[in-house]
């Protein structure tokens, strides 16, 4: 997931300046002059946009693999990431926005291994399709749970409490994916180095 880039309006500014200046020491009687002042007004655009007003958000940086299925699972992810940011920005309980955070760092890791070893992301379509709509929908209507007004049979505060019991778990379930990501990464490891050791002895090197 790249960056984005805010382009303030300063960039109007510094073009609208640019034409003042290029029309206090140039002509611009002549229609080759005005082109000339077209082409320094968009060198001074592109000059101020890319290295003056390019102020960057905070944000991840997902590269596409060029494999489909860990392309997808990053996809995926960023857009959990994404739906993560929305809901800790709606649910004012401090304590699951804190889960919240937790729970984006964790999933972070997990897009960016994707990213790195591309092979992993076929062990992690359930995972995907489950537990990152799932959570999601737990937030989303826990947010949505908050704002109502009158809950006369306790059912809304009921099912409020049951997610903020459950995102422990969610947490959990998280990290064990990670784990489990690392876990068969050195597995593989470890099995290249044994192939490597057999190939090097018999071989005499």
């Amino acid at each position: 997931m790249k960056n984005r880039k805010l382009h303030p309006v300063f960039t109007v500014y510094a073009v609208a300046a640019a034409w003042i200046i290029y029309a206090l020491i140039f002509p611009l009687y002549r229609i080759s002059d005005l082109l000339f002042a077209c082409v320094f007004s968009a060198v001074v655009y592109l000059l101020v946009r890319n290295f003056l007003c390019a102020k960057t958000e905070p944000g991840l940086k997902f590269v596409k693999t060029g494999d489909a299925g860990a392309d997808e699972t990053i996809k995926k992810g960023r857009d959990f990431i994404n739906g993560l940011d929305r809901a800790k920005d709606t649910i004012s309980n401090e304590k699951l926005s804190g889960q919240i955070e937790t729970l984006k760092q964790t999933s972070v890791k997990i897009v960016e291994f994707v990213a790195k070893s591309p092979e992993s992301a076929k062990s992690l379509d359930t995972f995907t399709d489950y537990y990152f709509p799932t959570a999601l929908k737990l937030l989303n209507s826990y947010a949505e749970f908050q704002d109502k007004t009158g809950d006369p049979d306790g059912n809304v505060q009921n099912a409020m409490t049951r997610i903020e019991g459950v995102m422990e778990s969610v947490i959990a379930a998280f990290s064990k994916q990670l784990d489990t990501l690392y876990e068969n990464k050195s597995v593989d490891i470890r099995t290249d180095i044994d192939v490597l050791k057999t190939i090097l002895a018999r071989e005499n090197l």
